[in-house]
């Protein structure tokens, strides 16, 4: 092998090893990171919410349970929604604790009349 043939594979393998780092630190984006939130907009949103904005507390379940993968933090934020009237969110919730044990079975129950669903519906 001759000194050109050397120096075209030396540089063949630092194209390569320069490409496979590229593409270690570039890396596609998980599908929650739509959902992020700065720590300003967490606090304006969780003070809409608190002030009785169903949206904001619907945004709010989506960060914790799509960003930050906890169901019971976003589900508490769907209550939240849920109380505000927010219909969808309602019936998110109760699916949530109906597929759970005895304590989410009393929680479904809790959440069914406090939000006034009839027996005749209830699932």
């Amino acid at each position: 092998m001759g000194v050109l043939d050397a120096c075209f594979l030396i540089a063949l393998a630092a194209l390569v090893s320069c490409s496979n780092a590229r593409i270690a630190q570039t890396s596609a984006p998980f599908p929650g990171i739509s959902y992020a939130l700065t720590d300003e907009q967490k606090n304006e949103l969780e003070k809409k919410a608190m002030a009785g904005d169903a949206a904001s507390a619907r945004r709010m379940a989506h960060y914790f349970i799509l960003f930050e993968g906890d169901e019971r933090v976003g589900i508490s934020w769907l209550e939240k929604a849920g109380d505000l009237g927010d219909i969808e969110a309602r019936g998110t919730v109760l699916r949530f604790f109906r597929k759970g044990g005895d304590e989410d079975k009393k929680k479904t129950l809790e959440l069914e009349q406090r939000w006034g669903i009839p027996s005749s519906v209830r699932k």
